[in-house]
């Protein structure tokens, strides 16, 4: 377990490190042989024991990086790395935001998300068909399909569920957070070939779809989708509801990257997790969020205090040590120093 192997730890970096040998049953052996036994062994012992420092730091510092990998060895973020690689050619964005249950260690059927959206593009298309006189059929379909047929909702009753932030699970409850739900929006209208957008909006995220009036316009009009409560809304609604003024809202209307709503995602469950005391859960969410913005050294911190608090000394030595390194302001080096500081009052070697 966590603790026996932290006080294993303890116990190597005092003076007498703790003798681990299986017992021997001295009732098995001869007299004669016993005593040959016992007399090799006396032979062999050092007459004195040399206690050298660095060799304890060394036996220490192994133990604790052992510590460290018990802890990350059932969190593997081999599919995560490969998936979140937003530069790959081949990148899906359903497919890296699919995985985000394996957090909880689960298994997410990802084929399965992707076979849902698929089919609701599917939909959209055929409904398109029957709506072609309207230069707005495009819109009118996937509004139609999402919020009437597969009733897509906002989650109102439980919001800061992390069932919320799970693809699977939302399209299985058809309920959701704006984000996750803006992002089934979005991936379904681009797989009925429509151009579409997620708005990373303050406090409220939502979904953009561009329509042309006329296929050789230069531009096209920008619809706001809130999937959140099903509807298509004009720019002075979505002012009032992300709280700003309709001249301000402008600045806030670039799409949103792939790796910006995967941060947004995972900042979401780290919150939700932090409510629930879930110390574990959080430490699995800023590793990912560290695989998206590696050089921050804010999470290199907070995954350095989750660490420490849970006992993984050498990992929170390990992330204190970067945060350091990678520290942009004098608040941040503070903050490391002190964990740091902690470390070395906890274990007596770090330094």
């Amino acid at each position: 377990s966590l603790r026996a192997a932290t006080d294993v730890v303890l116990a190597t970096t005092s003076r007498r490190a703790p003798t681990l040998a299986p017992p021997h049953d001295h009732r098995a052996d001869s007299t004669d042989a016993r005593d040959a036994r016992d007399a090799s062994a006396s032979a062999n012992e050092p007459r004195t024991r040399t206690n050298d420092p660095r060799a304890a730091v060394q036996r220490a510092r192994a133990l604790l990086c052992s510590v460290t990998l018990m802890i990350e060895a059932d969190d593997d973020l081999a599919r995560e790395r490969f998936a979140f690689d937003s530069d790959r050619a081949d990148f899906d964005l359903l497919r890296a935001a699919a995985l985000l249950p394996r957090i909880e260690s689960r298994d997410p059927d990802v084929d399965a998300v992707v076979t849902a959206v698929d089919g609701w593009a599917g939909e959209v298309r055929d409904d398109m068909k029957k709506r072609a006189s309207s230069w707005q059929a495009p819109l009118d379909a996937l509004v139609s399909v999402l919020f009437s047929r597969v009733r897509l909702r906002g989650d109102q009753e439980e919001y800061d569920d992390p069932r919320t932030s799970f693809l699977a699970e939302v399209i299985e409850r058809r309920r959701g957070l704006p984000i996750t739900l803006s992002l089934l929006v979005v991936e379904t209208a681009k797989r009925a070939g429509l151009v579409s957008c997620g708005l990373a909006l303050p406090r409220h995220f939502m979904s953009g779809v561009m329509l042309k009036k006329r296929a050789d316009a230069d531009a096209g009009d920008l619809f706001f989708v809130d999937a959140f409560h099903g509807q298509v809304l004009p720019v002075q609604d979505v002012a009032r509801r992300v709280g700003l003024p309709v001249d301000e809202l402008a600045e806030h209307l670039s799409p949103a990257s792939s790796d910006a709503i995967l941060v947004r995602m995972l900042t979401n469950l780290r919150q939700s997790y932090l409510r629930r005391q879930d110390a574990h859960a959080c430490l699995r969410v800023l590793s990912r969020l560290l695989l998206l913005m590696p050089r921050l050294a804010a999470l290199h911190l907070e995954r350095a205090h989750l660490k420490s608090a849970i006992g993984d000394a050498g990992g929170a030595l390990l992330d204190a040590q970067t945060g350091l390194k990678l520290a942009r302001d004098p608040d941040e080096r503070d903050a490391a120093e002190r964990i740091l500081e902690k470390l070395t009052k906890l274990s007596g070697w770090v330094h």
